[in-house]
């Protein structure tokens, strides 16, 4: 990698959350020096985190983030939709780096050499950067997210399947931030009648067999839902869709 004078990290956030978006940020790294302490965001605080947010925005030659909701998570599937947001974020670069690395994801269709490293967020400055950036981004929009969902507790566990959340989507059902995708989300909505007879009412008919299809692979619902309220909104699904 020395040989590179024009380098980009990738890193995404937010794969594994049962709410909101997945961010990635693109970050160019030249010769000029970086913050010292720069680590993978999963082992920075929050505080720490805001205060290199701030730095890196400063010092980078360039930045670019982007955030693949909910809707297009579940429409690609979170592999898909990262990999499409990682190409996005590495071609709205204001300048073209020589090479780009990411975190063990690889992409072959970029038009510039892409390494794929693992653990590459813990000893590449470049995607401990990106990750830095998307982490701050990802954050800043769970904590508003809390303030219009104050009883999911977004602002804590930022959409991660914490017992909390879990409980939460139990007692309240889903929000428009889920991603239906994720089992514990399609169960929730399964297990609150009310709110499948209303997404029914809005889906299309693509979108009412995906996630019947989605259902019928369940074979059993966590324990936190009811097996017969579950069985009872697969048939609701079924006459949705005309079976």
């Amino acid at each position: 990698m020395s040989s590179y004078t024009l380098i980009a990290g990738l890193d995404e956030v937010g794969r594994g959350p049962l709410a909101g978006p997945v961010v990635v940020a693109a970050a160019l790294l030249d010769q000029r020096s970086l913050p010292e302490g720069l680590k993978d965001s999963k082992l920075l605080n929050a505080k720490t985190i805001e205060s290199f947010s701030a730095v890196l925005k400063e010092v980078l030659p360039g930045y670019k983030i982007v955030a693949r909701e909910p809707s297009e998570i579940d429409r690609l599937n979170i592999y898909q939709a990262t990999k499409q947001a990682m190409l996005e974020a590495l071609e709205g670069l204001p300048t073209k780096p020589q090479a780009a690395i990411s975190d063990a994801l690889p992409l072959p269709e970029a038009s510039i050499p892409v390494y794929a490293l693992v653990k590459a967020d813990q000893t590449q400055e470049c995607v401990m950067a990106a990750s830095i950036l998307a982490k701050m981004y990802r954050d800043s929009l769970m904590i508003a997210y809390d303030s219009l969902y104050p009883q999911y507790g977004f602002a804590s566990h930022m959409g991660y399947p914490t017992a909390r959340h879990l409980e939460a989507l139990k007692q309240y059902g889903i929000t428009p931030i889920h991603r239906l995708s994720y089992q514990p989300v399609l169960e929730a909505l399964l297990f609150h009648r009310e709110h499948l007879e209303s997404w029914i009412q809005t889906a299309t008919g693509i979108q009412r067999l995906n996630l019947l299809n989605r259902a019928l692979k369940i074979k059993k619902p966590s324990s936190i839902f009811c097996e017969h309220r579950f069985l009872g909104s697969v048939l609701l699904l079924k006459k949705a869709v005309g079976l």
